[in-house]
């Protein structure tokens, strides 16, 4: 090679290095900003992880200032775990991606050896995505935060997680996650919980092992808005619990759920909590609600010693989700939404406190379900509502079922069509029954024997078994509605009598009162095989308002119709 061809190529090489430098040595700024002032840390284009945690050092150096700290775009490599920093928000919004290395186990931990809401404070990560690499084996979250308070992610990604959490979070409070994705985790949920977002307890043995204080501290305030999860084992939640201590105030709202192998949105051990407008589409099972374990998972119960009490009251709300679930292999029964107590004796042999732990005062409102097995089940739930629910099935299993000592629960206005039995009420006491329809069932109401409950008018259509069904020890029944009552008044001196037909099938007839139209009506007669009554020693110069419905007991089950049409009479 001649001098002038061996110049001409060495020339062209020290201009291309110039215009177009080697990634591997190209420098990009991390930059961090306090609101005034702006400080660089330079990084090469694969391994962050150094220079993140040289900016958070440098943010921890100023105590009481915030700073934004920037990652410009690219993908990088996070080879140890990057301990995040108070009062800081990392900006990753600029198309920055975030990798594990071959042996790490997390991108982002807070720090330990914090208690109650002592941790992490102050912190919000911004856009980003979060993912491991292909050639990662282990089983760890991306993010894993405990005894944080007041953190925020917003419009991140994460993904390929692999037999354990995208983000996990424990004892935590005032956390939300808007717009963030979850998607394509993998694994075995023999091994795992599986929850993309786990939102969790501290306990020594199982969660969080090297992160104490195992001070019972639960989560408060979290809230997951306008998220998706897609392609992952579980959705978000909880999956174990201590027995009778509560996680507060957690709202899971507008979110989408699709092609969840097993639970979408699992609720242990909630209270005051709301889970509402959310998606959940081609998922093994809906909503799960517990405040206690089943018998066979009461391993799953962790507890303190000397702690813990069960709640009558846990004051939450499931509404207008739209439920859409099948059978998979992550679930024994597709299942809409899930509701379960359960009542601890000795004889079970827990270490934790004996007592009734129900679901008391849940409402469960104007979800619309479609399912291959059931819609909705409630074991051990009292003093509850669950009402303007649409519920849509298979011919199989039940639409609606009450079962396992649950009591005093009110089924108003719900549709439900295409089960077995549309509504099932097994075990369950002083339930009442108003204004469902129930069409194309086997029975459209299945009371098991023994049952104690009331059913006002209900709406019957093309129940091949029959509408209503009051199973008995020696004798059960088949019915319908009672007619509603005609009466008229009619008034002598200082009595009103108050008269009516037979109605069909009934022997009992109850009269209301009230001193006006829209006032309030008290009962003040039942009368059985009778045609009339005699209000007697009203006052002169007064106006009386009367109604009258007709009742009848098949075994427990007390049947009403509607109320007459109101009459009056002036004495």
């Amino acid at each position: 090679m001649n001098k002038k061809t061996l110049s001409f190529i060495l020339s062209a090489l020290l201009l291309l290095n110039i215009a177009f430098p080697f990634m591997a040595f190209a420098k990009s700024p991390v930059t961090v900003f306090d609101g005034e002032e702006t400080h660089i840390f330079y990084t090469d284009s694969k391994d962050i992880t150094q220079t993140l945690k040289n900016a958070f050092s440098y943010c921890a150096s100023y105590e009481g200032k915030s700073f934004t700290v920037s990652v410009p775009k690219g993908e990088y490599t996070v080879s140890s775990p990057i301990t995040l920093c108070d009062n800081t928000a990392l900006d990753l919004s600029d198309g920055v991606v975030l990798v594990n290395g071959k042996n790490n186990s997390n991108i982002f931990i807070s720090k330990k050896n914090v208690t109650k809401y002592n941790g992490l404070k102050n912190f919000s990560l911004i856009g980003g995505t979060l993912t491991y690499s292909d050639n990662y084996a282990g089983s760890s979250c991306q993010v894993r935060i405990a005894h944080g308070k007041n953190i925020s992610f917003t419009n991140t990604v994460f993904e390929k997680n692999y037999n354990s959490h995208n983000v996990e979070i424990a004892a935590c409070s005032n956390v939300s996650f808007e717009g963030c994705t979850f998607k394509d985790g993998t694994g075995s949920l023999e091994n795992n919980s599986g929850e993309a977002l786990q939102i969790d307890i501290l306990e020594e043995t199982k969660h969080f092992k090297s992160m104490p204080e195992y001070d019972g501290t639960m989560n408060s305030s979290i809230k997951v808005n306008n998220c998706t999860f897609s392609n992952v084992l579980r959705g978000i939640g909880t999956n174990c619990a201590f027995a009778g201590l509560y996680h507060k105030k957690i709202k899971i709202t507008n979110c989408k759920f699709y092609n969840v192998v097993s639970t979408a949105i699992s609720c242990i051990n909630y209270i005051d909590s709301t889970i509402k407008e959310n998606t959940i589409s081609n998922c093994g099972e809906g909503i799960r609600y517990y405040l206690m374990m089943s018998d066979n998972n009461l391993s799953k119960m962790n507890y303190i010693e000397g702690r813990g009490t069960p709640v009558s009251d846990c004051n939450s709300v499931i509404s207008s989700n739209s439920i859409n679930v099948v059978k998979t292999s992550g679930v024994s029964s597709a299942v809409g939404i899930h509701i379960f107590g359960n009542i601890i004796t000795k004889s079970k042999k827990t270490p934790f406190k004996t007592g009734d732990y129900y679901v008391g005062n849940i409402t469960v409102k104007k979800n619309k379900i479609k399912t291959e097995n059931n819609g909705i089940r409630l074991f051990d739930v009292k003093n509850s509502r669950i009402t303007n629910n649409t519920v849509i099935g298979n011919n199989k299993n039940s639409g609606i079922t009450l079962n396992d000592n649950s009591k005093s629960n009110r089924l108003y206005n719900n549709s439900v069509k295409g089960f077995e039995n549309g509504i099932y009420i097994a075990n369950s006491n002083g339930d009442v029954l108003k204004s469902n329809i129930l069409e194309n069932n086997g029975f459209g109401i299945y009371f098991s024997s023994e049952i104690k409950a009331y059913t006002h008018k209900n709406f019957f259509n093309s129940n091949s078994k029959g509408n209503c069904f009051s199973a008995g020890e020696t004798k059960s029944y088949k019915f319908s509605n009672l007619s509603e009552p005609e009466i008229k008044v009619t008034k002598f001196s200082k009595t009103a009598t108050i008269r009516w037909k037979k109605i069909k099938h009934s022997k009992y007839y109850q009269i209301y009162r009230s001193t006006s139209n829209n006032g309030e009506y008290k009962k003040i007669a039942t009368v059985k095989d009778a045609r009339t009554y005699k209000d007697k020693k009203l006052k002169k110069g007064k106006t009386y308002y009367y109604k009258v419905r007709a009742r009848r007991k098949l075994n427990n089950v007390y049947n009403y119709s509607e109320f007459s049409t109101i009459k009056s009479i002036k004495i």
